[in-house]
């Protein structure tokens, strides 16, 4: 986010991840505590939204992409597991599909708008059995992602996905301190195993379960180790 200041930005995300780890439904919290804490920081609507939906798909896809890159070492190492390469396969058919979404609503304002009026009629086709008027809200949401999110992407792609690894990384690299300090060795358990335990792990937190995840890694985690 432009111009934002490291210690605002330290006391918004340690904020909001303590609310989002504790509070029930605590994603939807932290994100409206979110523009709350930039708001009074000084920060425009546009600005906030564009920055909260852009970091949301780069991690998602993050967490995506590291059962692909698990299944790829144990596949180098070792034998893959069937969940892993299950997890894999999923992996690559959401960001498959995501990514054409994100190329139809990038590309042009006129595919941005096909996209949303396609959506829009199926969920018109819904409110009309509950007698709701029907609209083109998804096509203008979708416009104004579109407006809000193209420039931020094509100047700050590399960079936010650089962090959005880099993140993953930290993650991964603390998991195995943990596991060196519980004293399983890696004779007993590869870096590659342990790698296609966090990533499965890490993608299954990302489910809305538990507040937070909290839990869901552990449960993951220790099954796959």
């Amino acid at each position: 986010m432009p111009g934002l200041r490291f210690l605002p930005g330290i006391l918004q995300i340690e904020t909001v991840t303590a609310i989002s780890n504790t509070v029930p439904a605590g994603g939807a919290v932290a994100i409206g505590k979110t523009y709350k804490m930039f708001s009074s920081f000084g920060f425009a609507d546009v600005v906030i939204s564009t920055a909260v939906l852009t970091t949301g798909i780069w991690n998602i896809g993050a967490r995506l992409a590291l059962p692909v890159v698990a299944a790829a070492l144990l596949a180098v190492t070792g034998h893959p597991r069937l969940l892993v390469v299950e997890t894999a396969l999923a992996g690559v058919a959401v960001i498959g599909a995501s990514g054409v979404v994100l190329r139809l609503a990038f590309r042009s304002e006129v595919s941005a708008r096909w996209l949303g009026h396609q959506a829009d009629r199926a969920l018109n086709g819904g409110l009309h059995l509950f007698r709701r008027p029907a609209g083109d809200r998804i096509e203008q949401s979708l416009l104004r992602f579109r407006s809000q999110t193209v420039h931020l992407v094509r100047h700050r792609g590399w960079p936010l996905t650089w962090a959005a690894l880099a993140n993953q990384a930290a993650g991964f690299a603390l998991i195995l301190i943990i596991v060196e300090a519980a004293g399983i060795s890696a004779g007993r358990m590869t870096v590659a195993a342990v790698f296609a335990s966090f990533a499965v792990a890490r993608l299954a937190s990302a489910m809305p379960i538990t507040p937070g995840g909290l839990g869901t890694f552990d449960v993951a985690f220790i099954s796959m180790m």
